[in-house]
């Protein structure tokens, strides 16, 4: 039994093999279907004799599509969809494969939004994300120190901070040495501190 190379044979519940499979099965009547992710699965129905060879070829199974439409505040975020990079946002997808799928929105200077969507046949599945400004930036210090933002000890310098944007008390402490204690703004224009 052949079949695209990803597509999965099964004889009715039973899985066969992936791509090609040759093997024995008993004679009479057969339900063969090949199943492939984002596509349509093909059926069969075949009639096995005792001791007859059979060459059967499934075909191609034909991809099923929906369409995908993604909008950003503000625009221009990279979009990857399932790993694989696509054009900023706004975004439009109008063939994209029926299924499940892993979408990855980032912009520098906004927390990164991943969602995982479920796209059904001839239906437009629709993103609308407000991104949320936020920090990424690292604390560093002329000598080792711990690190604390409201008062919650988040590692010791060189530390990385990821935050929304607002407002924090950073403080930093080291063996005998006076602490350092100030407020400060942490948004998506924050570059790196050095204390």
């Amino acid at each position: 039994v052949t079949t695209t190379e990803k597509a999965q044979i099964y004889d009715k519940d039973s899985l066969l093999g992936t791509g090609k499979w040759q093997g024995k099965l008993e004679a009479g009547h057969h339900t063969l279907i090949v199943k492939m992710s984002g596509h349509a699965p093909i059926t069969k129905e075949v009639v096995l004799y005792n001791g007859q060879e059979s060459k059967i070829d499934m075909g191609e199974p034909v991809p099923v599509y929906g369409s995908l439409e993604i909008t950003t505040v503000p625009d221009n975020a990279i979009i990857n969809i399932d790993g694989k990079s696509y054009n900023k946002s706004p975004l439009s997808i109008p063939n994209i494969l029926i299924g499940k799928h892993v979408v990855e929105i980032r912009k520098e200077g906004y927390k990164t939004e991943i969602e995982d969507i479920e796209i059904s046949e001839g239906q437009t599945y629709t993103i609308k994300k407000n991104l949320t400004d936020y920090c990424n930036a690292i604390i560093n210090s002329n000598t080792k120190a711990k690190v604390y933002i409201d008062n919650i000890h988040i590692g010791a310098t060189p530390c990385s901070i990821n935050k929304t944007v607002g407002v924090y008390l950073v403080k930093l402490e080291s063996d005998g040495l006076l602490p350092y204690s100030k407020k400060m703004k942490l948004d998506g224009s924050t570059k790196d501190i050095y204390i």
